[in-house]
C-alpha cells in the first residue's frame, strides 16, 4: 500500500469514532492540558496537544480569556479531527 492511500485509509477511519469518545478526549484535554492525551487506533497515534499545538487557530481560542468553553471545546475538536495520524 503506498503512503498516500495509507494516509487516506487512517484518515477514513476517523470516522468511526462516536461523538461521546470525541467529546471525552476534549474534556480531558480541557481539564489538564498538561496530562498527555494520546489516541490509538490500528497501531497509529494522535496526540492531542501537539494536535492542539499544529493548529493556529485553536492555539488563538484557547488563549483568549473572552473564549467560552463552547469555542475551546470546538476548537480542541477541530484540531483532533485535522491532525495526520502517525
Amino acid at each position: 500500500m503506498n503512503k498516500h492511500r495509507s494516509a487516506m485509509c487512517a484518515d477514513f477511519n476517523r470516522l468511526a469514532w462516536t461523538d461521546a469518545e470525541l467529546d471525552a478526549l476534549v474534556s480531558v484535554y480541557l481539564a489538564d492540558p498538561s496530562l498527555r492525551a494520546v489516541i490509538e487506533m490500528g497501531g497509529k497515534r494522535i496526540d492531542v496537544a501537539a494536535a492542539v499545538m499544529a493548529q493556529r487557530h485553536a492555539r488563538a481560542i484557547l488563549g483568549d480569556n473572552d473564549a467560552t468553553m463552547q469555542q475551546k471545546r470546538l476548537a480542541v475538536r477541530a484540531a483532533i479531527l485535522v491532525h495526520p495520524i502517525r
